[in-house]
């Protein structure tokens, strides 16, 4: 009975589950038991590890069977119970006996007999290991000699079973319960040999959990652990019992599955990817995916170093792609592509080595960290990978506009070298690849590289890339006429892990030297700036004022008019306001084109989307196309950095071309594109860009009249023109003037904090001007009077209307004054009026008066015309 559980404990492998099941097979046989369980503490807590014949949910917490284990706990002997009824042991049917066998360590002492050494006598370790529980029948009565053989049982189950936990704790990982890192080289050294020997391939999974940084940041790491270990459940449950699992890394698993062929490996890899992705159990708002790597003897590699190097590589690629996929190795994943692993090289087995490479980095991140100034830190790194290589030059390059630079160079004694003698073939495929490459003896990879340096005298060059956060920016050069024999594959990846240090060390020094040029800029622009940040806080503060009151402010009652006119207005606007037609709004400078055009889109579908206005007249042509379209960083002489153009930010909403007459011809054309595809290119960029937005465009001249004279293109007037809204000039709706005053009167007293009222005089003064400027002019012209007038009332002597050009009164005056103050006074005044009515835009006004714009410009000075006087920074209704 003892000779299974010996073998047991004398075993040079352990597998726990197995071991548990035999142990308990035995105790089950030589009792002629009926159903029997075994458990064991974890943690203090009795846990069921194998059974046959019982019921596992709650098995040990039966009331008769927790006392008999109490009290066979507490003895530290076998317990028998007689009469037993319960669920708990469904195989032995109604009553039954019970044998409760505590499992303990026992310690012997030296001096024990053989026949002693068996029974393991009560000495030492009272912690119990577990209990090992069996049903008999009724009748069935134990004898002395059975507890003597059940005592010695229970001191080798026991025995057996520590050596089973001891030895799963050492070769498996605890939180998964899968085989640890270093197991795994073994078993591929042993499944490799078998498979050579038995002409049978094996493949090697490279197994990695998307985004895990990401997961752990979100939810924490106690969540990120059980996400590891569930997803190790998963792999373990999709492959064989021989196939062997193990924890590679953090979140990244390695399966070893024997016999199997590419076309196998890719079957179960991608069953092992599903399964992982249709689990819904890792928790709320957790989804979870994994990248696989699949290299396979002999078809990939043929020695273990290669295999695992090509599936770790094959995992990378995968993970670069995407992630969530499953990749097979294959010829166009260069010999020196990146890994996932990032230890492999750096600690290699070699205990000498790995000490000289742990030292090599402690020295790195020193320099790194306390060399700033740029040459020094360059020429200390590159000496010492020179030493490392035993090259007897190195050169590092740099990328300026374009080239490839010498930054430093020098040889083995520290002294500065010039690059004669260099193989630029090398030096252009490593720029290019951003792939290490390593002329070393013999190179079947790269023969045609091996040629060119042998014709330059060269037996051996090493060349590395250099990158900052994934940015090429040079890379390291490294030759000897002498071959190196101790030089390793191993080695080449640790010199690239100290590349990686010289990118850190090169940024540093780069933000340290302008750190320096801009202390003094920076200092000088403080006070400036300060000024500039308040302004635009109280900028902003206004902005988030204005918008908060967006929805309630721009409806049909904030637009002020109930006269006919505008009563026709508002019923147009009922029925096309929840359409998506293209709009054209028509009228002269100042009737509120763009108030209508915010009301279309407040009171429409597309409310809770962004509207934006474009005040095409005021966006030179060659900036039209870079502020509508948006551009590409480097597009041209200032573009820094990506910019969404109006019509992105419109996207889902509605965009409002205002004075859309002053597009040029070729604006019109690129308008029309978009308007008829509906997608945009940015300027200097390849991808197209969908936008959906509703066009609403104002203009303030005839442009029908445009397109009969070619100003205008016939076909975008088609687009833009579905339906068309003409708004009245002021002086057609004069009824809707007193309105407007008590309007305009509310703002001023909310903003200025004072309240005026008009005089019934002063009214009927404004009531007989004919206001070319519309409703823009008379809000400017009140805004302008309340600042001057003293009191809270507004008479008639306050709105003196001649100085604001009303041309019916002061020709009647012309007739009564000298021919040169009459000439002088009708120019002044012809051209306020026509500056009046384009809204103080002088190169309209100029157009209108057929006059050259510097003219204009000249007679405006000469009069003392400004036009301010005539624009305001708002556009009312």
């Amino acid at each position: 009975m003892l000779y299974e559980p010996d073998q047991l404990i004398s075993a040079k492998r352990f597998d726990f589950k197995r071991t548990a099941e035999t142990l308990l097979d035995v105790a089950q046989r030589f009792v002629q038991g009926e159903a029997c369980a075994l458990g064991i503490y974890e943690r203090d807590e009795l846990g069921l590890i194998a059974s046959q014949g019982v019921d596992p949910d709650g098995v040990f917490e039966d009331p008769r069977l927790a006392q008999a284990i109490e009290e066979a706990l507490a003895e530290s002997r076998i317990v028998t119970c007689e009469g037993v009824a319960g669920p708990s042991f469904p195989r032995a049917g109604g009553q039954h006996g019970l044998i409760v066998m505590p499992l303990f360590l026992r310690l012997r002492a030296p001096s024990e007999i053989e026949r002693e050494r068996r029974r393991y006598p009560p000495q030492g370790l009272n912690k119990p290991l577990g209990i090992l529980v069996i049903a008999v029948a009724p009748t069935k009565r134990i004898s002395a000699g059975e507890i003597d053989a059940l005592e010695a049982l229970a001191g080798h189950t026991g025995e057996a079973l520590l050596n089973a936990r001891l030895y799963r704790s050492s070769s498996r990982d605890e939180l998964t319960d899968l085989y640890r890192r270093q197991e795994l080289e073994q078993h591929l050294t042993v499944e490799s040999t078998i498979a050579r020997h038995t002409d049978k391939p094996l493949t090697l999974l490279m197994i990695d959990i998307d985004g895990m940084t990401e997961l752990n940041q979100r939810f924490g790491r106690r969540r990120g652990d059980r996400v590891i270990a569930r997803v190790a459940r998963l792999v373990r449950a999709q492959v064989r019992d021989q196939d062997a699992c193990v924890r590679y890394g953090c979140d990244e698993y390695a399966v070893v599955l024997p016999g199997t062929d590419p076309e196998g490996a890719m079957g179960i890899a991608e069953k092992i990817r599903h399964a992982v992705e249709d689990y819904h159990g890792f928790g709320d708002g957790i989804r979870v995916t994994v990248s696989i790597g699949v290299a396979v003897f002999p078809y990939h590699a043929q020695r273990v170093s290669d295999l695992l190097r090509k599936a770790d590589q094959t995992l990378f690629k995968a993970k670069q792609e995407g992630g969530n996929k499953t990749l097979t190795w294959h010829r166009h994943i260069p010999r020196h592509a990146l890994r996932s692993d990032k230890l492999i090289g750096i600690l290699t087995g070699n205990q000498a080595k790995d000490y000289r490479n742990v030292m090599l980095l402690l020295d790195t991140v020193v320099v790194v960290n306390s060399l700033l100034e740029r040459r020094q830190v360059l020429g200390t790194l590159l000496d010492m990978m020179i030493q490392l290589s035993e090259s007897e030059r190195g050169i590092l390059y740099l990328e300026q506009d374009g080239d490839l630079l010498v930054e430093v160079g020098q040889n083995a004694m520290g002294e500065p070298v010039e690059p004669l003698g260099v193989s630029r073939a090398v030096v252009e495929r490593v720029h290019q690849g951003q792939i290490p490459v390593a002329i070393l003896d013999t190179d079947e990879e790269h023969s045609e590289l091996v040629e060119s340096c042998r014709g330059l005298g060269l037996e051996r060059v090493i060349c590395l890339p250099l990158s900052i956060k994934g940015k090429q920016i040079g890379c390291m050069y490294f030759d000897s006429t002498r071959a190196a024999h101790d030089f390793e594959e191993s080695d080449l990846i640790f010199m690239r892990a100290l590349a990686r240090e010289l990118g850190n060390a090169i940024e540093n020094a780069r933000l340290y030297q302008e750190n320096l040029e801009q202390k003094r800029s920076l200092e000088e622009l403080t006070a400036k700036l300060a000024q500039k940040v308040q302004a635009q806080a109280n900028e902003i503060a206004d902005m988030e004022r204005n918008l908060s009151q967006f929805k309630a402010r721009f409806n049909y009652d904030r637009i002020v008019g109930t006269s006919e006119a505008m009563q026709q207005v508002f019923r147009f606007l009922d029925r096309i306001t929840d359409s998506d037609v293209a709009v054209l709004i028509m009228g002269e400078t100042g009737t509120g084109k763009e108030l209508i055009a915010r009301s279309l889109h407040v009171n429409g579908a597309r409310r809770d989307k962004p509207f934006v206005s474009v005040h095409c007249g005021a966006i030179t042509e060659t900036l039209m196309e870079s502020e509508l379209f948006g551009h590409v960083r480097g597009a041209f002489t200032g573009a820094d950095r990506d910019k969404q153009g109006f019509f992105e930010q419109a996207d889902g909403g509605t965009i409002f071309l205002d004075e859309v007459e002053d597009m040029s011809q070729a604006m019109q054309r690129e308008l029309l594109r978009v308007l008829q595809e509906g997608e945009i290119r940015r300027v200097g960029g390849k991808d197209i860009v969908k936008v959906d937005v509703r066009v609403v465009s104002a203009c303030n001249r005839d442009l029908a009249a445009m397109v009969k004279s070619g100003e205008f293109r016939q076909d975008l007037f088609y687009r833009l023109n579905v339906v068309s809204i003409e708004l009245p000039p002021l002086r057609d709706r004069k009824e809707d003037i007193p309105l407007l005053v008590e309007r305009f009167l509310d703002e001023v007293a909310e903003t200025e904090g004072r309240r005026f009222r008009i005089a019934k005089d002063a009214m009927r003064a404004l009531l007989r001007y004919d206001w070319p400027g519309n409703v823009r002019e008379l809000q400017s012209f009140l805004r302008k009077k309340v600042l001057l007038v003293e009191g809270d009332v507004l008479e008639v002597d306050d709105v003196q209307l001649d100085d604001r050009g009303q041309v019916s009164h002061g020709i009647s005056k012309l007739f009564e004054s000298d021919y040169n103050v009459a000439k002088t006074t009708f120019a002044r005044e012809y051209l306020k009026s026509v500056l009046s009515r384009n809204g103080g835009n002088v190169t309209r006004a100029s157009a209108e008066a057929g006059i050259v714009r510097s003219s204009f410009h000249k007679m405006m000075r000469k009069h003392g015309i400004s036009a301010k006087d005539f624009s305001s920074p708002n556009k009312p209704g």
